[in-house]
Protein backbone atom coordinates (compact mmCIF):
# COMPACT_ATOMS: atom_id res chain seq x y z
CA UNK A 1 0.00 0.00 0.00
CA UNK A 2 1.59 3.42 -1.03
CA UNK A 3 1.99 5.90 1.90
CA UNK A 4 0.77 9.58 1.93
CA UNK A 5 2.09 12.49 4.48
CA UNK A 6 0.20 15.42 4.19
CA UNK A 7 0.75 18.63 6.22
CA UNK A 8 1.10 21.31 7.73
CA UNK A 9 -0.58 24.12 7.72
CA UNK A 10 -4.29 23.42 7.97
CA UNK A 11 -5.99 25.72 6.15
CA UNK A 12 -9.56 25.36 5.77
CA UNK A 13 -10.05 22.37 6.45
CA UNK A 14 -7.67 20.83 3.49
CA UNK A 15 -5.74 18.30 5.34
CA UNK A 16 -8.15 16.59 7.02
CA UNK A 17 -10.18 16.41 3.84
CA UNK A 18 -6.66 15.47 1.48
CA UNK A 19 -6.55 12.50 3.83
CA UNK A 20 -10.17 10.91 3.92
CA UNK A 21 -9.78 11.30 -0.27
CA UNK A 22 -6.39 9.64 0.06
CA UNK A 23 -7.44 6.84 2.61
CA UNK A 24 -11.09 6.57 0.38
CA UNK A 25 -8.90 5.82 -2.30
CA UNK A 26 -6.74 3.24 -0.99
CA UNK A 27 -3.54 4.61 0.05
CA UNK A 28 -2.11 4.68 3.66
CA UNK A 29 -3.08 7.98 4.39
CA UNK A 30 -1.30 10.39 7.13
CA UNK A 31 -1.69 13.83 8.46
CA UNK A 32 0.18 16.13 10.08
CA UNK A 33 0.23 19.72 11.54
CA UNK A 34 1.72 22.65 13.54
CA UNK A 35 -1.80 23.29 15.61
CA UNK A 36 -5.67 23.07 14.86
CA UNK A 37 -7.74 25.24 13.17
CA UNK A 38 -9.89 27.34 15.46
CA UNK A 39 -12.74 27.23 13.33
CA UNK A 40 -11.84 23.23 12.45
CA UNK A 41 -11.30 22.15 16.14
CA UNK A 42 -13.69 18.54 15.56
CA UNK A 43 -11.15 17.81 13.02
CA UNK A 44 -8.80 14.64 13.84
CA UNK A 45 -4.97 14.36 12.68
CA UNK A 46 -2.50 11.42 12.52
CA UNK A 47 0.27 13.95 14.55
CA UNK A 48 -0.70 17.01 15.75
CA UNK A 49 3.30 19.22 16.49
CA UNK A 50 2.11 22.04 18.84
CA UNK A 51 3.59 21.93 22.23
CA UNK A 52 2.25 20.85 25.01
CA UNK A 53 -0.38 23.09 27.05
CA UNK A 54 1.51 24.51 29.42
CA UNK A 55 4.94 25.31 26.89
CA UNK A 56 1.90 27.47 25.03
CA UNK A 57 2.36 30.50 27.14
CA UNK A 58 5.98 31.49 26.63
CA UNK A 59 6.36 32.51 23.04
CA UNK A 60 9.91 32.17 22.79
CA UNK A 61 9.76 28.53 24.32
CA UNK A 62 6.77 27.63 21.93
CA UNK A 63 8.28 28.77 18.36
CA UNK A 64 11.50 26.80 19.71
CA UNK A 65 10.05 23.79 20.41
CA UNK A 66 7.64 23.78 17.59
CA UNK A 67 10.45 24.27 15.39
CA UNK A 68 12.30 21.17 16.83
CA UNK A 69 9.55 18.86 16.84
CA UNK A 70 8.91 19.71 12.99
CA UNK A 71 12.41 19.16 11.96
CA UNK A 72 12.56 15.87 14.12
CA UNK A 73 9.42 14.81 12.31
CA UNK A 74 10.62 15.33 9.34
CA UNK A 75 14.14 13.63 9.72
CA UNK A 76 13.48 10.44 11.26
CA UNK A 77 10.02 9.99 9.04
CA UNK A 78 9.97 11.72 5.52
CA UNK A 79 11.73 8.31 4.30
CA UNK A 80 8.51 5.85 4.96
CA UNK A 81 6.54 7.57 2.37
CA UNK A 82 6.39 7.25 -0.98
CA UNK A 83 4.51 10.79 -1.86
CA UNK A 84 4.57 14.16 0.67
CA UNK A 85 1.76 16.38 -0.23
CA UNK A 86 2.37 20.21 1.22
CA UNK A 87 -0.25 22.43 1.68
CA UNK A 88 0.05 26.21 1.99
CA UNK A 89 3.42 27.96 2.27
CA UNK A 90 4.72 26.17 5.44
CA UNK A 91 7.82 23.62 5.39
CA UNK A 92 9.09 21.63 7.89
CA UNK A 93 12.96 22.84 7.66
CA UNK A 94 13.99 26.25 7.44
CA UNK A 95 14.49 27.80 4.02
CA UNK A 96 12.69 24.87 2.58
CA UNK A 97 15.93 22.45 2.95
CA UNK A 98 13.34 20.01 3.93
CA UNK A 99 12.29 20.22 0.00
CA UNK A 100 15.33 20.55 -1.26
CA UNK A 101 16.48 17.57 0.43
CA UNK A 102 14.34 15.85 -1.31
CA UNK A 103 14.25 17.00 -4.45
CA UNK A 104 17.80 15.67 -4.23
CA UNK A 105 17.10 12.61 -2.93
CA UNK A 106 14.34 12.02 -6.13
CA UNK A 107 11.22 11.96 -3.58
CA UNK A 108 7.98 12.11 -5.17
CA UNK A 109 6.13 15.53 -3.43
CA UNK A 110 4.05 18.79 -4.70
CA UNK A 111 3.50 22.03 -3.18
CA UNK A 112 -0.68 23.22 -2.68
CA UNK A 113 -0.73 26.61 -2.72
CA UNK A 114 -3.86 28.12 -1.20
CA UNK A 115 -4.01 32.11 -1.36
CA UNK A 116 -2.43 34.69 0.54
CA UNK A 117 0.74 32.42 0.90
CA UNK A 118 1.65 32.76 -2.68
CA UNK A 119 -0.78 35.80 -4.12
CA UNK A 120 1.17 39.41 -3.83
CA UNK A 121 -2.06 41.47 -3.34
CA UNK A 122 -0.92 44.87 -5.70
CA UNK A 123 -0.18 43.23 -8.27
CA UNK A 124 -2.77 40.50 -8.45
CA UNK A 125 -5.75 43.65 -7.68
CA UNK A 126 -3.81 45.81 -11.16
CA UNK A 127 -4.20 42.29 -13.24
CA UNK A 128 -7.64 41.85 -11.86
CA UNK A 129 -8.77 45.92 -12.91
CA UNK A 130 -6.90 46.66 -15.86
CA UNK A 131 -6.53 43.25 -17.47
CA UNK A 132 -9.95 41.72 -17.34
CA UNK A 133 -12.39 44.54 -16.00
CA UNK A 134 -13.42 43.01 -12.53
CA UNK A 135 -13.49 45.53 -9.45
CA UNK A 136 -13.57 43.42 -6.22
CA UNK A 137 -12.76 46.52 -3.92
CA UNK A 138 -13.53 49.98 -4.03
CA UNK A 139 -12.45 53.11 -1.27
CA UNK A 140 -11.63 52.41 1.76
CA UNK A 141 -11.86 48.86 1.33
CA UNK A 142 -9.34 48.68 -1.33
CA UNK A 143 -6.86 50.15 0.54
CA UNK A 144 -7.49 47.96 3.67
CA UNK A 145 -6.92 45.23 1.34
CA UNK A 146 -3.86 46.32 0.30
CA UNK A 147 -2.24 46.94 3.74
CA UNK A 148 0.59 45.06 4.36
CA UNK A 149 1.58 44.70 0.76
CA UNK A 150 4.91 46.46 1.49
CA UNK A 151 8.22 45.50 -0.36
CA UNK A 152 9.21 43.01 2.43
CA UNK A 153 5.82 40.94 1.56
CA UNK A 154 6.94 41.24 -2.08
CA UNK A 155 10.32 39.64 -1.53
CA UNK A 156 9.58 36.83 0.32
CA UNK A 157 6.07 36.05 -2.34
CA UNK A 158 9.07 36.44 -4.77
CA UNK A 159 11.24 34.09 -2.99
CA UNK A 160 8.37 32.33 -2.37
CA UNK A 161 7.43 31.45 -5.98
CA UNK A 162 11.41 31.60 -7.82
CA UNK A 163 12.66 28.91 -5.33
CA UNK A 164 9.66 26.91 -5.50
CA UNK A 165 9.70 26.68 -9.51
CA UNK A 166 13.47 25.75 -8.99
CA UNK A 167 12.26 23.09 -6.49
CA UNK A 168 9.35 21.35 -8.54
CA UNK A 169 6.99 21.83 -11.01
CA UNK A 170 4.25 20.12 -8.82
CA UNK A 171 2.67 23.14 -8.29
CA UNK A 172 -1.25 23.30 -7.52
CA UNK A 173 -2.43 26.79 -7.75
CA UNK A 174 -5.17 29.58 -9.41
CA UNK A 175 -4.19 32.03 -11.89
CA UNK A 176 -6.26 34.54 -9.47
CA UNK A 177 -3.46 33.96 -6.89
CA UNK A 178 -0.18 32.80 -8.61
CA UNK A 179 0.81 36.34 -9.34
CA UNK A 180 4.68 36.25 -9.77
CA UNK A 181 5.29 33.05 -11.72
CA UNK A 182 5.46 32.83 -15.41
CA UNK A 183 5.83 28.80 -15.87
CA UNK A 184 2.65 26.68 -16.08
CA UNK A 185 0.89 24.78 -12.96
CA UNK A 186 -1.47 22.38 -11.92
CA UNK A 187 -4.96 23.13 -11.30
CA UNK A 188 -7.19 21.32 -8.42
CA UNK A 189 -10.50 20.51 -7.21
CA UNK A 190 -9.64 20.51 -3.41
CA UNK A 191 -11.68 17.51 -1.73
CA UNK A 192 -14.96 18.21 0.46
CA UNK A 193 -16.24 15.73 3.26
CA UNK A 194 -18.99 17.10 5.03
CA UNK A 195 -20.54 14.67 8.05
CA UNK A 196 -22.79 12.06 6.50
CA UNK A 197 -25.19 12.89 9.56
CA UNK A 198 -25.40 16.59 8.31
CA UNK A 199 -29.29 16.99 7.73
CA UNK A 200 -30.25 19.59 5.48
CA UNK A 201 -34.04 21.24 6.54
CA UNK A 202 -34.51 24.50 5.21
CA UNK A 203 -36.61 26.96 7.25
CA UNK A 204 -40.05 28.16 6.35
CA UNK A 205 -38.35 32.13 6.08
CA UNK A 206 -36.22 32.98 3.28
CA UNK A 207 -32.91 32.91 4.86
CA UNK A 208 -29.54 34.62 3.95
CA UNK A 209 -25.93 33.84 5.33
CA UNK A 210 -22.95 35.77 5.08
CA UNK A 211 -20.29 34.10 6.72
CA UNK A 212 -16.45 36.28 6.68
CA UNK A 213 -13.16 34.62 8.04
CA UNK A 214 -11.84 38.20 7.17
CA UNK A 215 -14.79 41.34 7.24
CA UNK A 216 -12.08 43.36 4.87
CA UNK A 217 -11.13 40.09 2.62
CA UNK A 218 -14.39 39.55 1.94
CA UNK A 219 -16.09 42.72 1.40
CA UNK A 220 -18.61 41.95 4.72
CA UNK A 221 -19.22 46.08 4.87
CA UNK A 222 -20.74 46.16 1.00
CA UNK A 223 -22.84 43.35 1.57
CA UNK A 224 -24.04 44.22 4.67
CA UNK A 225 -25.48 47.36 3.36
CA UNK A 226 -26.38 46.50 0.33
CA UNK A 227 -28.84 43.66 2.62
CA UNK A 228 -30.14 46.20 4.67
CA UNK A 229 -31.39 48.21 1.34
CA UNK A 230 -32.87 45.65 0.49
CA UNK A 231 -34.78 45.13 3.98
CA UNK A 232 -35.51 48.67 3.77
CA UNK A 233 -37.31 48.79 0.25
CA UNK A 234 -39.44 45.88 1.94
CA UNK A 235 -38.13 42.45 0.61
CA UNK A 236 -39.17 39.98 3.83
CA UNK A 237 -36.37 38.06 4.03
CA UNK A 238 -34.02 36.98 7.59
CA UNK A 239 -30.16 37.84 7.23
CA UNK A 240 -27.70 35.67 9.15
CA UNK A 241 -23.90 37.28 9.72
CA UNK A 242 -21.28 34.57 11.34
CA UNK A 243 -18.51 35.27 12.26
CA UNK A 244 -16.13 33.84 14.57
CA UNK A 245 -17.96 30.67 14.33
CA UNK A 246 -16.91 27.08 13.88
CA UNK A 247 -17.15 25.16 11.01
CA UNK A 248 -19.77 22.81 12.75
CA UNK A 249 -21.76 25.86 13.38
CA UNK A 250 -21.95 27.31 10.23
CA UNK A 251 -22.45 24.08 8.49
CA UNK A 252 -25.56 23.47 10.36
CA UNK A 253 -27.10 26.93 9.82
CA UNK A 254 -26.03 26.66 5.62
CA UNK A 255 -28.19 23.27 6.13
CA UNK A 256 -31.28 25.85 7.23
CA UNK A 257 -30.57 28.97 4.67
CA UNK A 258 -31.38 29.23 1.26
CA UNK A 259 -28.74 32.18 -0.15
CA UNK A 260 -25.17 31.99 1.23
CA UNK A 261 -23.33 35.28 -0.12
CA UNK A 262 -19.58 34.19 -0.86
CA UNK A 263 -16.66 36.94 -1.29
CA UNK A 264 -16.34 38.57 -4.57
CA UNK A 265 -13.54 36.40 -6.41
CA UNK A 266 -12.74 34.32 -9.26
CA UNK A 267 -13.85 31.00 -8.46
CA UNK A 268 -15.76 29.81 -5.19
CA UNK A 269 -13.88 29.09 -2.27
CA UNK A 270 -14.54 26.62 1.09
CA UNK A 271 -17.67 28.02 2.35
CA UNK A 272 -19.45 28.55 -1.29
CA UNK A 273 -18.81 24.91 -1.57
CA UNK A 274 -20.18 24.02 1.76
CA UNK A 275 -22.98 25.76 0.92
CA UNK A 276 -23.83 24.38 -2.64
CA UNK A 277 -23.55 20.64 -1.02
CA UNK A 278 -26.49 22.02 1.88
CA UNK A 279 -28.52 23.17 -1.26
CA UNK A 280 -28.01 27.01 -0.91
CA UNK A 281 -28.43 28.80 -3.88
CA UNK A 282 -24.45 30.65 -3.65
CA UNK A 283 -23.59 34.13 -4.62
CA UNK A 284 -20.29 34.86 -5.57
CA UNK A 285 -17.18 34.10 -7.74
CA UNK A 286 -17.59 32.44 -11.28
CA UNK A 287 -15.72 34.18 -13.82
CA UNK A 288 -14.77 32.23 -16.51
CA UNK A 289 -13.32 34.74 -18.64
CA UNK A 290 -10.45 34.77 -15.61
CA UNK A 291 -9.93 31.40 -14.03
CA UNK A 292 -11.68 28.34 -16.15
CA UNK A 293 -11.71 25.54 -14.20
CA UNK A 294 -15.14 23.64 -15.39
CA UNK A 295 -17.85 25.05 -17.17
CA UNK A 296 -20.78 24.37 -15.23
CA UNK A 297 -19.95 26.17 -11.97
CA UNK A 298 -23.59 26.74 -10.38
CA UNK A 299 -22.52 30.48 -8.98
CA UNK A 300 -24.33 33.55 -9.30
CA UNK A 301 -21.24 35.65 -10.19
CA UNK A 302 -21.72 39.26 -8.79
CA UNK A 303 -19.41 42.18 -8.94
CA UNK A 304 -19.02 45.45 -6.88
CA UNK A 305 -21.77 46.95 -8.26
CA UNK A 306 -24.22 47.27 -5.82
CA UNK A 307 -27.15 47.88 -8.27
CA UNK A 308 -26.16 44.40 -9.80
CA UNK A 309 -25.79 43.09 -6.58
CA UNK A 310 -29.40 43.95 -4.98
CA UNK A 311 -30.65 42.88 -8.44
CA UNK A 312 -29.36 39.42 -8.17
CA UNK A 313 -30.18 39.09 -4.54
CA UNK A 314 -33.42 40.24 -5.24
CA UNK A 315 -34.10 38.13 -8.47
CA UNK A 316 -33.39 34.85 -6.20
CA UNK A 317 -35.85 36.22 -2.92
CA UNK A 318 -38.51 36.57 -5.27
CA UNK A 319 -38.33 33.49 -6.96
CA UNK A 320 -37.70 30.25 -4.45
CA UNK A 321 -38.17 27.85 -7.25
CA UNK A 322 -34.70 29.37 -8.74
CA UNK A 323 -32.61 29.22 -5.50
CA UNK A 324 -34.25 25.33 -5.40
CA UNK A 325 -32.78 25.04 -8.76
CA UNK A 326 -29.48 26.29 -8.02
CA UNK A 327 -29.16 24.49 -4.57
CA UNK A 328 -29.81 21.07 -6.73
CA UNK A 329 -27.43 21.87 -8.88
CA UNK A 330 -24.83 22.51 -6.25
CA UNK A 331 -25.28 19.38 -4.64
CA UNK A 332 -24.13 17.54 -7.95
CA UNK A 333 -21.73 19.96 -8.40
CA UNK A 334 -20.14 19.41 -5.18
CA UNK A 335 -20.63 15.66 -5.53
CA UNK A 336 -18.84 15.24 -8.85
CA UNK A 337 -16.15 17.19 -8.91
CA UNK A 338 -15.11 17.38 -5.11
CA UNK A 339 -15.91 13.95 -4.50
CA UNK A 340 -11.98 13.38 -3.78
CA UNK A 341 -11.48 11.04 -6.68
CA UNK A 342 -10.40 13.31 -8.90
CA UNK A 343 -7.98 15.07 -6.46
CA UNK A 344 -6.27 12.18 -5.84
CA UNK A 345 -5.83 11.42 -9.40
CA UNK A 346 -4.45 15.00 -9.99
CA UNK A 347 -2.10 14.71 -7.42
CA UNK A 348 -0.88 11.32 -8.30
CA UNK A 349 -0.75 11.75 -11.83
CA UNK A 350 1.52 14.95 -11.69
CA UNK A 351 3.98 13.58 -8.67
CA UNK A 352 4.31 10.12 -10.80
CA UNK A 353 5.09 12.70 -14.17
CA UNK A 354 2.07 11.30 -15.55
CA UNK A 355 0.42 14.46 -17.08
CA UNK A 356 1.82 18.05 -17.53
CA UNK A 357 0.79 20.97 -15.86
CA UNK A 358 -2.29 22.17 -16.94
CA UNK A 359 -2.45 25.92 -15.48
CA UNK A 360 -1.65 28.39 -17.75
CA UNK A 361 -0.17 30.92 -15.51
CA UNK A 362 -1.70 34.86 -15.71
CA UNK A 363 1.29 36.60 -17.50
CA UNK A 364 2.23 35.57 -20.52
CA UNK A 365 5.79 37.31 -20.17
CA UNK A 366 7.80 39.45 -17.98
CA UNK A 367 7.78 42.62 -19.57
CA UNK A 368 3.69 41.57 -18.89
CA UNK A 369 4.22 41.48 -15.68
CA UNK A 370 6.13 44.53 -15.39
CA UNK A 371 3.79 46.28 -16.48
CA UNK A 372 1.48 45.88 -14.18
CA UNK A 373 4.17 46.96 -10.81
CA UNK A 374 4.15 50.14 -9.59
CA UNK A 375 7.12 50.03 -7.49
CA UNK A 376 10.79 50.67 -9.09
CA UNK A 377 12.44 48.35 -6.55
CA UNK A 378 9.59 45.62 -7.07
CA UNK A 379 10.85 45.68 -11.33
CA UNK A 380 14.35 45.78 -10.28
CA UNK A 381 14.26 42.70 -8.41
CA UNK A 382 11.84 41.25 -11.25
CA UNK A 383 13.99 42.54 -13.93
CA UNK A 384 16.97 40.44 -12.16
CA UNK A 385 15.23 37.46 -11.17
CA UNK A 386 12.57 35.97 -12.81
CA UNK A 387 13.47 34.52 -16.15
Amino acid sequence: MKRVLIGLAEIAGNIRDLGLAFTQEGYHAETVITSKNVFYQQFSYTHTLEPARWLRSIRFVRSATLKLRQWCFFLFNFWKFDYIVYVWRDTFLPFRLDQLLLKLLRRKFCIIFCGDDIRFRPIALACEEKKFGIRNFDGAARNAYLAGSDFRDFRRKLFLTLFTNFLTRNIFSARSQSTLTLKPFYKLFMPLFIPPNQEVKKRDRPTIIHAPSNRVAKNTDFIVAAVEELKNEGHDFDFLLLQQQTNEKVLSTLAEGHIAVDQFSSLPGRFAQEAMYCHCAVMGGNKQVYERKCPDIPVVDIVLDKADFKNKMRDLIRHPDKIVELGAKGRRYIETYHSGAMSVTALITAMDGEREPDQVPIFESKQELLSFCEDWKQRLLIKMLVF
